[in-house]
């Protein structure tokens, strides 16, 4: 039975990668959990996810082992183990978007397999295709209702078959909400893989779509895709979290290692009261909820990405227009790649022999377009 005055509390968290980067191959963390144990990543902060009734965060992983080749990286780099869908479900996580450009990385029956393995541990999974729309979890908790569902707007580069997950264009999505308004009463929860990589801002074009998701009735909008953390916009009576950032993942930059939990006291009529919550992923992938002078940074870093929206939407700011924002996009990831041959350069006596070698190959067959 719905209860007006009724809240419960949802915690999102960013992305969630078990897996070794390939950058970080053979000492990421996927190595650091087999080493160290699980426990090593997460013991500070599992007490936190533990006291919210949904806890949510975005699965950029497989944790299968199908059609696993441990002495090749392509077969091995971002892939979790199955146990790992336990270990989560262990520390409060209740719900997970698998809507993203990475869960077919290592083909269809892992990405089943994953499914299985997160439902058997009662994770309930939003993201997931039906038809040309996404899956909806309805959930009611105190009198609270609540409808859950996610999409990917990011191209899919590893699968060339029918995606099984909700890979689904802008007018689609309108249209599943407007049935899901008009179906279900209470909150709606919309996760969303969008934008670009590294940009603590996002587009135009996106702050218009996700303007657009609260008019026509939706709650609370979670981004997620750029590994960074971007702004968080109260909009007609709704919220809009734009990036979440990284939650479990072996980036080693600081500002992907600077993020947040989001954490929020929902109703039937939509989001009461929230928090962004500091949280700093130490370089031995260890996340902890952040303290002193590394909270204060974190904070005001929040603080200038929501001024920044502001200035998105401004029409006599170059920052909104099209043109500007994809050169600073492409200027970013070619950025995050000179990064990338700089770290492997210096850090590569950790790797194993196999491995550079794999690495040199397939850096050699990607700028002579073989790959």
């Amino acid at each position: 039975m719905e209860n007006d005055n009724a809240t419960i509390q949802l915690v999102a968290a960013g992305d969630l990668m078990l897996g070794d980067h390939p950058v970080c191959y053979g000492h990421g963390i996927r190595s650091t959990i087999e080493a160290k144990g699980f426990n090593h990543i997460v013991d500070c902060i599992a007490g936190r996810l533990r006291e919210a009734d949904i806890t949510f965060g975005n699965l950029e992983t497989v944790l299968s082992d199908i059609d696993y080749d441990a002495g090749s990286l392509e077969s091995g780099e971002l892939r979790g183990r199955p146990i790992d869908a336990r270990n989560l479900s262990n520390i409060g996580f209740n719900l997970l978007n698998l809507a993203n450009n990475h869960c077919m990385q290592h083909g269809l029956p892992a990405f089943q397999d994953t499914v299985d393995l997160l439902s058997n541990e009662q994770i309930e999974l939003i993201g997931l295709k039906n038809g040309n729309e996404s899956n909806v979890i309805v959930k009611e908790i105190e009198g609270v209702s609540m409808a859950f569902v996610g999409y990917s707007l990011r191209p899919e580069k590893y699968y060339r078959g029918n995606p099984p997950y909700a890979l689904i264009d802008e007018e689609s999505i309108f249209r599943q909400i407007k049935k899901i308004v008009k179906n279900i009463k209470g909150s709606i929860i919309v996760s969303l893989h969008w934008g670009e990589e590294y940009l603590n801002y996002p587009s135009k074009k996106q702050m218009l779509f996700g303007r657009k998701l609260i008019d026509e009735g939706v709650s609370l909008v979670l981004g997620h895709h750029p590994h960074v953390l971007q702004g968080v916009e109260e909009y007609n009576g709704g919220v809009i979290v734009y990036s979440l950032g990284n939650f479990i993942f072996d980036k080693w930059q600081r500002n992907t290692r600077e993020t947040m939990l989001f954490a929020c006291a929902l109703s039937n009529a939509g989001v009461i009261d929230y928090a962004c919550e500091p949280i700093y992923i130490q370089r031995n992938y260890r996340i902890t909820i952040a303290k002193g002078a590394v909270k204060e940074r974190i904070q005001s870093h929040i603080k200038a990405y929501n001024e920044m929206l502001c200035r998105v939407m401004s029409d006599d700011d170059v920052l909104g227009s099209d043109e500007q924002y994809r050169s600073v996009a492409k200027k970013a990831y070619f950025k995050f790649r000179l990064q990338s041959y700089f770290y492997f350069i210096v850090h590569i006596l950790k790797y194993n022999p196999a491995d550079v070698y794999s690495s040199a190959l397939r850096f050699v067959k990607r700028r002579l377009g073989m790959a």
